[in-house]
């Protein structure tokens, strides 16, 4: 069966969430703003803010519980960047072995 995605011209996008230096519920009232708006969208990685968007957008979802059922996630899998918290990591790279289903999963539960 052919299922047709439809994704949407303006999202919230996330790599640079660290850097705001926003509170969670800060963040919360942003994103209802944007709901208000018509964005409903949030792009998420869990490279982005150096491995740690993911967590800090988790804290927004826990500060207001109601968002994880108004809003869709684009995300992606496999991409390794270089980082303090990762240092075995050399270089880059797209990791393959990460396009398991069980890491794919893993990487979009929040």
């Amino acid at each position: 069966m052919e299922e047709k995605i439809t994704l949407p011209r303006i999202v919230w996008g996330l790599w640079r969430i660290k850097t705001w230096n926003r509170a969670p519920k800060e963040l919360a009232r942003t994103m209802n703003k944007l709901l208000d708006l018509g964005v409903d969208t949030v792009d998420l990685a869990d490279i982005y803010g150096d491995y740690e968007a993911t967590k800090m957008f988790g804290e927004v979802l826990q500060a207001e519980p109601t968002l994880s059922k108004r809003i869709k996630v684009v995300t992606k899998a496999g991409i390794v960047l270089l980082s303090d918290k990762h240092p075995e990591v050399s270089s880059n790279f797209a990791n393959t072995k990460a396009f398991s289903k069980t890491c794919i999963s893993l990487s979009v539960c929040l």
